[in-house]
């Protein structure tokens, strides 16, 4: 079973996106802070991380940030989840390390074929967030 770090501080979007994914088949762990985020991708090895990008303590970029620079978090593929996501904001993805994006309101399908792609599931992205580096 693919272990996913859900990085959400609403708690309401943090059980949904838990429950649904669950549902998928993926292991969960979850997160509501960046701090606790930076700290279960090194104690869990999660094979991926949904991240929310306005988190308390430390956003979602700095938690980018800091998982690219540790070598044992370095290689986990990273989605971003945020609700103010403009065009100009994928350079900020790329600069970041983050691999892909899912806008909020969330579409399950999309998030659910981006997962399963990036964590080499599928071979083809149905979502043209997947990729953001490209």
């Amino acid at each position: 079973m693919l272990k996913l770090l859900v990085v959400e501080d609403d708690s309401l979007i943090r059980n949904l996106l838990t429950r649904r994914l669950n549902r998928e088949g993926f292991q969960i762990i979850t997160a509501s802070n960046g701090v606790q985020a930076v700290a279960l991708a090194r104690a869990e090895h999660p094979a991926l991380i949904l991240l929310d990008i306005d988190l308390p303590i430390l956003d979602g970029w700095q938690v980018a940030q800091r998982l690219r620079s540790l070598a044992e978090t370095r290689g986990i593929p990273i989605i971003v989840l945020t609700g103010s996501l403009f065009e100009e904001a994928q350079d900020q993805i790329r600069a970041y390390g983050c691999d892909a994006y899912v806008p909020k309101p969330i579409n399950f399908p999309q998030m659910i074929a981006q997962i399963r792609w990036l964590a080499r599931i599928e071979v083809a992205p149905l979502y043209c967030g997947v990729g953001a580096s490209a």
